[in-house]
């Protein structure tokens, strides 16, 4: 099995901003969301595992979550060697599909 690793972060700018969660609560809900499987927190933010298909069905989950996806600042997931990153691959197909319906 391979590692798996998320480092994800908040947009502070954007929590003053909007006023509706601080970045505590929102790291918190992050906490709580990530306790899925064998994945384990390591720090604020940083989420590792073995077990690939916890890490994807979280995946799936936080870009399905309003409350993630309008304050993520990072996110980046590590696998196979690599990274991606994932908020801006989300950008990407935001757009996409905002294209789509022109």
């Amino acid at each position: 099995m391979s590692k798996r690793k998320f480092e994800i972060s908040f947009d502070e700018e954007r929590i003053n901003q909007f006023d509706e969660y601080t970045s505590e609560a929102l790291y918190d809900a992050l906490d709580k969301s990530m306790q899925e499987g064998s994945i384990i927190k390591t720090g604020k933010g940083i989420y590792e595992g073995n077990n690939s298909s916890d890490f994807i069905v979280m995946y799936f989950y936080l870009f399905d979550r309003a409350w993630f996806m309008k304050y993520v600042k990072t996110w980046y997931s590590y696998h196979d060697g690599g990274v991606e990153d994932v908020v801006k691959y989300a950008k990407i197909k935001e757009r996409q599909i905002a294209n789509e319906f022109k």
